[in-house]
């Protein structure tokens, strides 16, 4: 669970706390189980480009059998649980709502 400031929709800015708040959005989205995470070891990778209102993070599986254990790129809106899916191809964030 995200460290939450004092109003419960304000997140910690840190890259921890971004990277909580997409594991459980993914989660929600795809309808998966909330050990996912845990089970199959995802973590973040963040990338260095620097921006004052999100970061872009790559969501990677630490145990897979692919050739790339790659996610998908996301951007999680600083200070909040607002994540957003990035389209690395467009250099855009596009709603994570439209796929499926």
């Amino acid at each position: 669970m995200p460290k939450l400031g004092m109003n419960s929709r304000v997140v910690v800015d840190s890259e921890d706390a971004a990277c909580e708040v997409l594991k459980a959005a993914v989660v929600r989205q795809q309808h998966l189980s909330a050990d996912t995470p845990k089970k199959w070891q995802w973590f973040c990778d963040f990338t260095v480009t620097k921006n004052d209102y999100l970061r872009i993070i790559g969501l990677r599986a630490g145990r897979c059998n692919a050739a790339s254990c790659l996610i998908g790129w996301y951007a999680v809106m600083r200070r909040s649980t607002v994540v957003l899916e990035y389209d690395v191809a467009e250099d855009r964030v596009v709603p994570l709502d439209i796929y499926p």
